[in-house]
């Protein structure tokens, strides 16, 4: 049962916080961050939520953040925003672009949004009224980027899994979640202005790197082994199997190479391949992963 003054409270006090949450909006815009490198953000963050009088933590999967209102032990409702940008190579002079990195997935509106749903929500005292804990949680790291990175993260310790959601999971910080509210903006959506339970694919990313022998291209081509052209093949693999991906499941498979070769006249010994295996279900991911092993 929804209790018309309260809602109105949180109405109100929405509307009365618009115009900050697009200031909020534009400075998180205009200095974008990686994931598990967004420290500017998280301090914006704890700017932005701290006159609520909210329990604050920080550091959470390195860089995440966690504002929290009423009793402990109360049923909860998490308000999730994700922090990182992406890679934009190209726009490095673009508005909002910061060394070719910018928030073109809108990462700063969705903490934007979720910080002033917060804030009106402790305006309206929706925990005191409520007897209930009203809580923001600031994912890091929600795109699959700079694996070097975060590989290394892993080894010194400091994170086990290469996102930050599953990193928040292991910590156990969705554990006293009651109800988990999400936003995301999304493009060409001509005539809508929400969609409610969208679905997304989930994805297994994988390396895979080829082996071969260095030798002078054009003197001893034949004392080589060619890496790339082995990283070729798997990819034609790879395109293969495209016709065995069912609709239904939606399997987007989009490889790229990380590394061909240095040089023209070195046969190259060594060639990267990277890609996601994407898909709507847990059992077809795993049908057209295994589909790409293979052609690797």
């Amino acid at each position: 049962m929804v209790r018309t003054g309260l809602r109105d409270d949180v109405e109100k006090a929405l509307a009365l916080g618009a115009d900050e949450a697009e200031a909020l909006a534009r400075r998180l815009g205009a200095r974008p961050e990686l994931g598990f490198r967004e420290e500017a953000t998280a301090r914006a963050l704890i700017e932005e939520l701290a006159p609520t009088g909210a329990r604050i933590e920080t550091g959470l999967a390195v860089t995440g953040i966690k504002a929290e209102l009423g009793p402990a032990g109360a049923p909860a409702i998490f308000l999730v925003a994700d922090m990182d940008a992406i890679l934009t190579p190209g726009i490095e002079g673009a508005p909002g672009s910061s060394g070719g990195v910018a928030h073109a997935c809108g990462h700063n509106a969705q903490m934007a949004v979720m910080a002033a749903a917060f804030k009106a929500l402790a305006a309206a005292r929706v925990h005191e009224r409520e007897g209930a804990r009203i809580v923001f949680l600031g994912a890091p790291a929600e795109e699959y980027l700079e694996m070097e990175y975060r590989l290394g993260l892993r080894e010194a310790g400091r994170i086990r899994f290469l996102s930050g959601k599953q990193e928040l999971l292991r910590l156990g910080a969705f554990d006293d979640a009651s109800v988990v509210l999400k936003y995301h903006s999304m493009p060409d959506q001509e005539g809508k202005a929400a969609t409610v339970n969208g679905t997304l694919n989930g994805f297994i990313a994988k390396r895979a790197s080829f082996l071969g022998k260095s030798a002078h291209s054009g003197a001893w081509p034949e004392k080589g082994v060619n890496a790339l052209n082995a990283a070729s093949i798997a990819m034609l693999a790879i395109h293969a199997q495209r016709e065995t991906f069912r609709d239904d499941d939606h399997i987007r498979v989009h490889p790229v190479m990380k590394n061909g070769g240095l040089t023209v006249n070195t046969v190259p010994d060594l060639a990267v391949l990277e890609t996601y295996v994407r898909g709507a279900s847990y059992s077809a991911i795993m049908d057209a992963s295994a589909k790409v092993d293979r052609a690797l």
